[in-house]
């Protein structure tokens, strides 16, 4: 190796020492946020997805789901929507491996956030056969379709039952790219970006809140956001999440302000890849 050529690999050392240094101190401030956060915070916000505005692009056929995607999402963005979901896996198994009524408009919810309520008893069997007990299933498929107050009268007649974590996880990770693909059909070129940050950022951000665009005061945000994804001024949208945060200002959740600010800084830390 010639000078010249040992100046060069010198050089090109120090850049990609620098670009690790930035990436782990981008990372930093989402990782510190989100270890940190209130278990109690996070729980209350597990009842609060806005069901009514998920679009119908998670179809049944047949009890079948459809528009699955092949694309991937970031550990990082899977373990902020677990984290909201169930908290961790030691606080799952003490207080949720169970069936509960979170709460709200809420159906009967278990594993990793999967609420009853809002799928067909054929969708619901489907989903499960390979992972419950039969006894198990036969019980909570009467669960099926009910809400709010409908499904907080049935929840005595689950208490015995259990759905272990590695059944949740399981089941979690099947349904994951049904949720990505309802992401991608929301927001143009998602699934053309080369970070799964970006992609998961978005992804966690329909899982709680739907998909739904339009330009009324609780989803104008959505809408700047599915714009700005056509046009590819990606560097607006964590502004258009963080602005959301003016709807649970009041609300007694915090833990839904801080959701929307590490998915901004997800967002933001996966532009740094594109």
């Amino acid at each position: 190796m010639n000078r010249r050529q040992l100046l060069t690999c010198m050089a090109f050392g120090a850049l990609s020492l620098k670009v690790n240094e930035a990436n782990a101190q981008s990372y930093e401030a989402f990782d510190n946020l989100l270890n940190n956060i209130n278990t109690d915070e996070l729980l209350k916000t597990a009842s609060e997805r806005e069901f009514q505005y998920r679009l119908l692009t998670i179809v049944e056929i047949q009890g079948v789901r459809e528009n699955k995607s092949d694309s991937q999402i970031s550990d990082r963005s899977v373990k902020l929507i677990k984290r909201f979901e169930v908290s961790s896996e030691q606080n799952y198994i003490s207080k949720l491996i169970n069936p509960i009524w979170p709460g709200g408009d809420s159906g009967i919810t278990i594993g990793i956030g999967y609420d009853i309520g809002y799928v067909s008893a054929r969708t619901f069997k489907n989903d499960w056969k390979d992972l419950l007990p039969q006894a198990t299933i036969s019980s909570l498929e009467s669960a099926a379709g009910k809400k709010a107050m409908a499904a907080k009268v049935l929840l005595s007649n689950y208490e015995n039952l259990e759905v272990p974590w590695d059944k949740a996880e399981r089941q979690f990770a099947a349904f994951l790219p049904f949720v990505i693909g309802e992401t991608e059909t929301a927001f143009p070129n998602a699934r053309n970006f080369k970070s799964g940050d970006c992609r998961g950022a978005l992804t966690s951000l329909v899982y709680n809140r739907g998909s739904l665009v339009n330009s009324s005061d609780r989803r104008v945000e959505m809408l700047n956001i599915k714009n700005f994804m056509a046009s590819r001024q990606y560097e607006k949208i964590p502004a258009e999440i963080r602005h959301m945060k003016r709807l649970w200002q009041n609300s007694g959740l915090p833990g839904l302000i801080e959701r929307r600010e590490l998915e901004a800084l997800l967002f933001e830390r996966g532009l740094e890849d594109e």
